[in-house]
Formats: structure tokens, C-alpha cells, sequence
């Protein structure tokens, strides 16, 4: 039978592979959090984070997955605000106007959504006669807003005018002498 082996054993077999910073690195690029990374290899979170900036190459590999990790952030953001201003309320009825069922919606329309009430309709016998569904989509104004700000759509101008000059501002400093 073999002894399992323990999450210092691990974590001292993987510091001591070549490539485990690269895996480590990787995964903070794809959004991971080092404490996550950590969780997956079952190793003790605290050496492990002391191990990342122990060496000039894990410092420089990490900076440059967090940096990575800021790029994909921004990248799916950008992305995520996009689908919003794209989205069409069309997509979610069908011919008779009624709410389809989300497993009909087209692929990725379920992100836009901010919500989706269901009010059961019953008559004066207290009989189901119906539902009342309601969706709500992520404000699209305020995506076209955010995504208009990135990309410097929307500047304001600030006009500052003086109607003094220096020398009167100096001379009025003075008690007008």
C-alpha cells in the first residue's frame, strides 16, 4: 500500500520541478488567484507564496502573468460591456411575443440578463390561468456610456478663462501700489 503523499511532501516535489513556476504563472494569467493555485495543488498556501518572490525568475514570471491577468481582465470586460450594447430584447421572444425558454435563447444571451421574474396567474377560483414572465437586460445605456469613456468618445471641455493678467493679479496684491 502507498502512503499518500503530504502537502509539504507535494509542495516541496513541485517547487523543485523545473516547470512549476510556468504552471503557476499560467493559471494567475488566466485570472487564478495565488491562494487558488495553492487550493489546486493542495500545498500549504504561506511557503508557497514566500516561494513565488524568493527568485528574480519567479518575481519576473509573476509580474508578467499579473500583468497578463490585468490584459485578459480588461480584454473580457471590454468584451462583457460589447455584448451588452449588442443585445436585442428580440432574442428572447419568439413569433407570438411570448418569453422563450432560456435553453432556446441564443448562445452567450443569458449574460446580458439582469433578471428574469415569473408571476403565476391565478383566476378568482384560485385556478393557474397563466404566468406573467419579465426579463430585464443589463442597462444598455450605461454599457454605451462605459464603453464611450474607454474609448475617449465623451470628453468634456472645461474652459478656463482668466480676465485678469499676471500684473494685475500682482498689483492687486499689493493694496493696487
Amino acid at each position: 500500500m502507498e502512503k499518500e503523499e503530504s502537502p509539504r511532501a507535494r509542495y516541496a516535489r513541485l517547487i523543485s520541478t523545473d516547470d512549476f513556476i510556468d504552471r503557476v504563472a499560467e493559471n494567475v494569467a488566466a485570472g487564478s488567484r495565488v491562494v487558488e493555485v495553492a487550493e489546486t495543488y493542495d500545498i500549504p498556501y504561506g511557503p508557497f507564496a514566500m516561494w513565488l518572490m524568493s527568485t528574480e525568475t519567479n518575481r519576473q514570471k509573476m509580474t508578467h502573468a499579473y500583468n497578463a491577468r490585468d490584459e485578459w481582465y480588461s480584454d473580457v470586460t471590454l468584451a462583457e460591456l460589447v455584448k451588452v450594447v449588442q443585445s436585442n430584447l428580440q432574442d428572447y421572444y419568439d413569433e407570438r411575443g411570448h418569453l422563450k425558454d432560456p435553453h432556446d435563447w441564443p448562445a452567450g444571451a443569458a449574460r446580458v440578463v439582469a433578471g428574469l421574474k415569473v408571476k403565476e396567474l391565478y383566476d378568482n377560483e384560485g385556478q393557474k390561468e397563466g404566468e406573467l414572465k419579465e426579463i430585464k437586460l443589463w442597462d444598455k445605456m450605461k454599457a454605451i456610456e462605459l464603453l464611450g469613456k474607454h474609448r475617449k468618445l465623451f470628453t468634456e471641455k472645461h474652459e478656463h478663462g482668466l480676465t485678469k493678467t499676471l500684473e494685475d493679479i500682482v498689483a492687486g496684491s499689493n493694496g493696487g501700489k
